[in-house]
């Protein structure tokens, strides 16, 4: 059973008139230059419906670039922070907290490596 209708072009590519390039395999009985797909379908001709195709890939580009940016639009929201720089250290005695340039602990002045 064949598929019968129109051929209609994608809302992306609209504007773009390739949608009605058939490249015809094998003519029907009665021969010609087909400027639709419809006609071609309907004389009974085997095509190639190249510009279906390529409709199809430019706007499988388009929606695929739209969803690549919003995708690492994502991404860049949910960055987290970096930490802050470590400046602090913590005695092996007392276990407070110094600064990291102390050579000895100010609280029970034991002398740190």
């Amino acid at each position: 059973m064949r598929r019968q209708g129109t051929v209609k072009a994608s809302y992306v590519c609209k504007g773009i008139k390739v949608v009605n390039c058939p490249m015809t395999i094998k003519d029907s009985a009665g021969g010609g230059n087909y400027q639709t797909i419809a006609a071609a379908q309907s004389a009974g001709a085997v095509t190639v419906n190249i510009g279906l195709f390529i409709n199809t890939v430019i706007s499988f580009t388009i929606v695929a670039f739209c969803v690549f940016l919003l995708v690492k639009g994502m991404n860049k929201l949910r960055q987290t922070p970096t930490p802050a720089p470590v400046n602090t250290k913590e005695c092996h005695y007392c276990f407070t907290t110094i600064p990291l340039k102390a050579v000895k602990c100010p609280n029970c002045v034991s002398e740190l490596k």
